[in-house]
């Protein structure tokens, strides 16, 4: 699988066919479910119908209950109730407003929630690939430090080597050889995890590391989602606030009509509940949630896009150039220039430098993922 590595203007192309987007929730359907908060968020406790029923000695009631209105009918005295009861504080107090907030929060909750499963997902689907390079570097490593070791014994037993040189070459395999169980025992959890998520192992491939691009206008939506999620938990904090500092002193105002069919009647009812002790002021003003949350920029994106690019494209370079050293001491050592030893560090050293590129590879394609 080929992918470019292409960066024009400010963000372009299209992201590869990876197997890990086979795991990406369905956002798009997602969202439309925006709409059906928003709207239940106007409705508020209208958006509930509650239907009823009771039988008595005396009576035999069915009903409705939407919101504030009540309708109920008697068939043994084959009469009907109907009532409307409101506070109409709760419009002078901000209540429906934050309401209104909360039940919107309730679609960012669930996308979050969404979101957090599908990261989990990524951060296993690409500690899954890690472990395996690992695995098999360390592996390489440990057989190369194997031969070299015998090479030692030999070059001890000719007298060419000193005791010393030999318990360091030893010394060395039995660390490379413990570094190598690590990374078996690594693997194995690392399955276990993919095992818990229900994700194949045998569809993993090495090269979904291999993400570098994305789309602008997926960062300008993640940009704008976050802006708006930011905006509604702000208005749910202001909104609380508010209605906290009118409640110390507003009354609850409800208005009550009933009708049946032999009369109608309309009520107001005004209430108010006072501390002779404590006040509920001093208390709402201490407890006030003061937050208020930052938005991110579009360009703040754009730079830690950069940031993780450049910092791939820094590690790539280092990985590359360890390579041709390698293949230098590796002529060094048919020579007999350098030691079996230093021949082994070298093949370390590169190992250390793929890895380390492999988890800047990672780090930019968990970035770019976790923003479409």
């Amino acid at each position: 699988m080929k992918k470019k590595l292409v960066f024009i203007s400010m963000f372009v192309s299209i992201l590869s066919s990876a197997n890990i987007k086979e795991y990406r929730p369905n956002y798009e359907l997602l969202d439309k479910y925006k709409l059906a908060k928003k709207i239940a968020g106007v409705m508020q406790e209208y958006n509930y119908v509650s239907p009823f029923y009771s039988k008595t000695n005396h009576s035999e009631l069915v009903g409705v209950k939407i919101g504030d209105i009540s309708y109920s009918y008697n068939n043994k005295l084959k009469d009907y109730e109907l009532t409307i009861s409101k506070n109409i504080s709760e419009f002078l107090d901000t209540t429906t407003l934050k309401k209104y907030y909360q039940k919107l929060n309730e679609f960012y909750i669930l996308k979050d929630k969404k979101k957090n499963d599908y990261k989990e997902i990524i951060a296993a689907y690409f500690e899954y690939i890690l472990a395996n390079i690992e695995l098999n570097n360390s592996k390489n490593i440990y057989d190369n430090a194997k031969k070299s070791t015998t090479v030692y014994e030999k070059a001890y037993a000719l007298g060419n080597i000193s005791e010393i040189e030999l318990e360091k070459m030893k010394l060395k395999l039995k660390y490379i050889e413990l570094e190598y169980m690590k990374n078996e025992i690594n693997l194995k959890n690392r399955v276990k995890m993919l095992d818990v998520l229900n994700i194949d192992k045998s569809s993993i491939e090495e090269d979904d590391i291999n993400i570098y691009e994305v789309e602008e206008k997926d960062i300008r939506k993640y940009v704008d989602y976050e802006n708006e999620k930011i905006d509604v938990n702000n208005n749910i904090n202001y909104y609380e606030n508010l209605k906290n500092r009118i409640d110390s002193f507003m009354p609850d105002i409800y208005l009550t009509y009933s009708k049946n069919k032999k009369d109608s009647e309309f009520s107001i009812n005004v209430s108010k509940t006072i501390p002779l002790i404590d006040s509920k002021y001093i208390d709402n003003a201490v407890s006030e949630n003061r937050k208020v949350f930052s938005k991110i920029k579009y360009q703040d994106e754009l730079k830690i896009y950069k940031l993780h690019k450049n910092i791939l494209d820094i590690s790539k370079n280092e990985y590359e150039l360890a390579k041709k050293e390698l293949e230098i001491s590796k002529v060094e050592l048919e020579l007999g220039k350098i030691s079996e030893l230093k021949y082994i560090e070298k093949l370390e050293e590169v190992s250390n430098k793929e890895i380390e590129m492999i988890k800047n590879k990672i780090s930019l394609s968990k970035y770019i993922l976790e923003r479409e």
